[in-house]
């Protein structure tokens, strides 16, 4: 439960700390999507070696174009050579492309 909480909180290394000496496979899944959700795609790929679970792993391509289209998206929001209503289309964007991308697979 402790694991879970941090997880919750965004205390990912927290948990996997804890999950070392579980040796959980559902808490390790839990722990790669937290990883995913915070664009720590390395973490979440270091996880899913042992997991090898098809779903995370598209999870983790899907969060890395995710991860992409926010950097782009964030570059243009902030070009001043863009226009005003670019610069907002590519604000609302930004804000769409993270909560997708904190809310993959869940």
């Amino acid at each position: 439960m402790l694991a879970i909480a941090y997880v919750k909180t965004n205390q990912l290394d927290q948990a996997a700390v804890l999950n070392a000496d579980l040796n959980s496979d559902k808490l390790s899944l839990v722990i790669a999507l937290g990883y995913v959700h915070a664009a720590r795609f390395d973490e979440a790929t270091a996880l899913n070696k042992t997991l090898n679970n098809k779903s995370l792993e598209k999870a983790i391509e899907t969060g890395r174009i995710y991860q992409q289209a926010i950097e782009k998206y964030q570059r243009d929001a902030n070009d001043k050579k863009k226009s005003a209503t670019e610069r907002k289309s590519a604000t609302a964007n930004v804000e769409a492309f993270t909560h997708q991308l904190q809310t993959l697979g869940e």
